[in-house]
């Protein structure tokens, strides 16, 4: 029995110090990043409430998301409870971009702390982890299969046939947002053309290499698509039209001209706003990009080896593809800013270029220094903006939510002191007091930055319904969508007065009517 006991006492003597030992400066120093600029640019988000269209009501993440494809979504949001605790939710978000980061380091083998932190900071800032953190509930969902999706491929990195576990976890990372292949397949490929660069490795290892990560790839997608179709079967539910859910997998002209199209609207999208001085500074970044790629083909000789350069330009080519692959699916796909983190790596990318040229090369001059200084620093401009930008929307979000619940509960007002209302009566608000395209005030810093623009999160009758349940405290009866349109075709509706006018509440059909618009 005491040997047992011993035994015992042996396992939980967990050495953390021998295990953060196996952990780099660089890959803590990049996790450290996350949670510390994380914090400072989106604490605003994680210390009060401000709701969007879809997060006013979502206060459980207990939703079955088969319908969207999402299988893993609902379990992956359980570490934060089914509740939507902005604190803690973001906190395990940035935990989650932590360790996405530090892989991220660890995997393109990074080996500068000024790399580290700009890569950290470039991730934890980029507007789409703004854009997600207006859907706090799913935040840390979504994050967390970022997360999983760069786990995938430092194990098919680090271990020779470790794409099996990796496709594995490719798949779940899937199953929690479709996007995350992207992500995934992007990495990778940053991964494999380290070694493309690699003069003394030959093109059939390249190529070797490079099929761990396909057979990942596919195991992920395979695995994916069988789980998806068990728990259709299991739960008898259909996939949705959103955002072509339904649809096969296409290839045609009009979907690679919107791949196209968006990777080219990449540096006006990607700074939040419509800033053409921050496009412009992307845009230079991209130039000095390309400058980089030539020298790092030219000090490498990959000129010399035709395979080697028909493979980089695949790679460049693909790039686009990878990144827009959403269009494949469905030719109608909006590109939400929330579908936009494989993005993010191009910039990565960037700095990874920098480093390993200024290693490879040296710095033995002062001009050297500014060279190679120079993309960090255009960097570093454009991450603040990022900052800026985080701020901006969630101070947008905040005085929609204070206009919203004002009017909220002016209209409850006048509706409670209207001789047609009682308790027991269904209600219906017809229109909108605003349109979905009314421009915020602060649209030309945040106009892409997907659920914190606009002025309005009242797009029906069923939003209106929500808010006033959920932050007036009031529970009214609704009616069905029939009902609704019979009566906003009617001419007694047609005839009556829109809100503010007295005249705008009437009773239609035993239903009262509160016409917006």
């Amino acid at each position: 029995m005491s040997t047992i006991i011993n035994k015992i006492k042996n396992t939980e003597k967990i050495d953390f110090r021998k295990i953060c030992s196996k952990i780099s400066n660089v890959e803590k120093v990049a996790f450290i990043t996350v949670m510390v600029l994380g914090l400072l640019t989106h604490i605003f988000m994680f210390v009060n409430v401000l709701p969007n269209w879809d997060s006013m009501y979502n206060f459980k993440g207990d939703k079955i998301w088969i319908h969207m494809g999402r299988w893993f979504l609902n379990e992956s949001q359980k570490l934060s409870s089914i509740v939507d605790i902005p604190w803690v939710i973001g906190m395990l978000s940035l935990v989650f971009i932590g360790i996405t980061c530090a892989i991220i380091v660890n995997v393109l083998e990074i080996k500068k702390m000024s790399s580290a932190i700009a890569i950290s900071a470039i991730i934890v800032t980029f507007p789409v982890v703004t854009s997600t953190f207006s859907y706090m509930f799913l935040a840390d969902g979504y994050m967390m299969g970022m997360m999983l999706s760069a786990l995938a491929v430092f194990i098919t990195k680090k271990y020779k046939r470790g794409y099996i576990v990796a496709g594995v976890m490719l798949a779940f990372a899937i199953g929690i947002y479709q996007v995350n292949l992207g992500f995934a397949v992007l990495l990778s490929l940053l991964v494999i053309m380290l070694k493309v660069f690699n003069k003394d490795e030959d093109i059939v290892d390249n190529i070797k290499y490079a099929i761990r990560f396909v057979i990942m790839a596919l195991i992920g997608m395979v695995l994916y698509f069988i789980i998806l179709k068990v728990f259709i079967f299991i739960l008898h539910r259909g996939l949705g039209s959103y955002q072509g859910a339904d649809q096969g997998f296409s290839i045609n002209k009009q979907s690679i001209l919107n791949i196209l199209t968006e990777f080219k609207n990449l540096p006006k999208v990607v700074t939040g706003g419509y800033d053409a001085s921050f496009s412009s500074l992307i845009l230079l970044l991209f130039v000095f990009a390309g400058i980089m790629l030539l020298y790092l083909i030219k000090l490498n000789k990959i000129y010399k080896d035709i395979l080697k350069l028909i493979l980089v330009l695949i790679a460049l080519v693909s790039i686009p593809f990878i990144t827009g692959f959403a269009y494949f699916i469905s030719e109608g796909t909006a590109y939400h800013m929330v579908m936009r983190m494989s993005w993010s790596l191009l910039f990565v990318a960037i700095i990874t270029l920098n480093e390993k040229i200024s290693i490879k090369k040296g710095i033995n001059n002062l001009l050297q220094q500014i060279v190679y200084s120079l993309p960090l620093v255009i960097t570093w401009i454009i991450i603040w903006n990022f900052i800026l930008v985080a701020n901006i929307s969630y101070l947008n979000m905040h005085q929609r939510y204070e206009k919203e619940y004002s009017l909220a509960v002016r209209v409850v007002d006048r509706l409670e002191m209207s001789e047609e209302y009682n308790p027991s009566t269904p209600v219906l608000f017809a229109g909108s007091p605003y349109t979905h395209n009314t421009p915020g005030n602060y649209s030309e810093y945040i106009g892409h930055v997907t659920g914190t623009d606009g002025n309005s999160i009242f797009f029906s009758d069923y939003h209106f319904n929500q808010f006033i349940k959920y932050y007036i405290g009031l529970n009214l009866n609704s009616v069905s969508d029939k009902k609704a349109n019979e009566i906003m075709n009617s001419e007694e509706y047609k005839s009556m007065k829109s809100f503010p006018n007295k005249e705008c509440i009437k009773k239609i059909d035993d239903v009262v009517v509160v016409k917006f618009s």
